[in-house]
């Protein structure tokens, strides 16, 4: 039958199940910690990831994997320069596609400015030609665009045929471009177009502005985030969530997205669970392996004491104080299991000395008719005999290991005392009475 846990077993077990659920979050948080530093020194900035605010970048209705849909996490990786990013017209060219469209979806600040960064697709970099004529006496001096990677110079329209992702045609008014920065009284110059793919005209004549309320400029090259490699689907939703943006017009998240997230967080919460329960199933493991061991080196030591009792120094140390200090009661085998005993609970300091421990009859250990002849100690003859009359029976020689183990449970050695240090106290406290 177990033994009922005392106070100090209990207080124990806290502490032990305290600090392992430190050890778990400290884990979890390096983890965190290793996932969010690879990400950040592959994508070359911070925070290496966005979220998808809007569903500006869907195709269609609802999400669709490989799409950047409304609550998706994006990882942006920082670019180099111009040469790094392939336009929707180069992309074209080379059959080059991201995200279900041709070319790259560029993260970039509005205007150079603050705010959230825009995540749109790169369509065409336009280069300004500040001598071109744009036939316009309002626009006089404002040049007009030329756009080197279709071999158009000196336009003012750019028609996109066959535009992704419903092959539509894209119709690009770059004489309202002018307009634009004449209204803002801004100097005209070369960037990138840029667009959503779910909206219907490019971001820089469309109603998008910037923190001032001044319309977007071609992007310049100084004003990239970086360029979008990869997402984690419906994740950025729980984001989006707290901040109340769902319930603002574009912004609402696709159906299958929230499903998508349903399922992701419970499978995260699985997975810690579970990685939860192997962890302490391990550490269970662990603290039984680790007890036995003590348990078995307790056995070893244990037998080691009662071999060093029943040794022939311990019998002729009783004869010869017994012979010659008749007045002085010899220290009893029982007392000086029950003085070992003490150490092992409360540490050599604490522990009551042999002589001053009172026996009591432990109906665990065996009688005299019990004890194997080869264990009794030998009569003694004579004086000694004479001599040990008044010694109390409790007195004579037993041999008795430390603990019954069968009959309670083995105590934690709470302060661990060599074998060596035992044994040698043994002898000394020996020597100490026979002087």
């Amino acid at each position: 039958m177990a033994q009922p846990k005392t106070k100090k077993d209990k207080k124990a077990e806290f502490k032990a199940n305290v600090i392992s659920t430190i050890k778990e979050l400290i884990i979890a948080l390096i983890i965190i910690g290793i996932i969010l530093g690879s990400l950040w020194g592959y994508a070359g900035r911070w925070p290496p990831v966005v979220v998808v605010e809007s569903n500006s970048m869907m195709h269609g209705g609802d999400s669709a994997m490989g799409i950047m849909d409304t609550g998706d996490f994006v990882l942006v990786k920082r670019t180099s320069g111009k040469d790094d990013i392939k336009t929707y017209i180069n992309g074209k060219k080379s059959d080059y596609q991201t995200y279900g469209s041709y070319g790259d979806v560029i993260g970039f600040k509005k205007n150079g400015g603050g705010g959230t960064p825009v995540i749109h697709r790169a369509v065409v970099w336009v280069e300004y030609n500040a001598s071109g004529n744009n036939n316009d006496s309002s626009l006089m001096g404002y040049g007009s665009f030329d756009v080197p990677s279709l071999r158009l110079y000196d336009v003012l329209q750019l028609p996109i045929n066959d535009y992704k992702p419903d092959n539509s045609i894209l119709s690009i008014d770059l004489l309202q471009l002018l307009k634009n920065f004449q209204k803002v009284g801004g100097e005209p110059h070369s960037g990138y177009l840029t667009k959503g793919d779910n909206n219907p005209q490019i971001d820089q004549l469309s109603s998008l502005t910037d923190q001032d309320g001044n319309p977007i400029e071609p992007v310049k090259s100084e004003w990239l985030v970086g360029k979008a490699e990869g997402e984690l689907p419906a994740l950025g939703l729980i984001k989006l969530y707290a901040s109340g943006e769902t319930s603002q017009p574009g912004k609402s998240p696709p159906p299958s997205s929230v499903n998508i997230l349903i399922v992701l967080v419970a499978l995260i919460i699985i997975t810690i669970l579970t990685l939860h329960l192997v962890y302490w199933r391990i550490e269970r493991i662990r603290r039984k392996r680790r007890e036995e061991e003590e348990d078995r080196q307790s056995r070893k030591f244990q037998g080691r004491i009662s071999t060093r009792l029943r040794s022939k120094r311990f019998h002729k140390q009783q004869k010869r104080l017994v012979a010659t200090q008749p007045g002085k009661p010899a220290v009893s085998g029982d007392e000086m299991l029950v003085y070992l005993d003490n150490i092992l609970e409360v540490g050599e300091g604490s522990a009551a000395k042999p002589s001053q421990v009172k026996v009591k009859p432990c109906p665990s250990r065996p009688s005299a008719s019990q004890v194997p002849k080869s264990a009794r100690q030998p009569p003694l003859s004579g004086q000694a005999q004479s001599a040990q009359q008044p010694v109390s029976t409790q007195a004579q020689f037993k041999t008795v290991p430390i603990r019954d183990s069968t009959q309670r449970s083995q105590p934690t050695l709470a302060k661990p005392v060599p074998d060596k240090d035992i044994l040698d106290t043994i002898d000394s406290y020996l020597e100490q009475r026979e002087d």
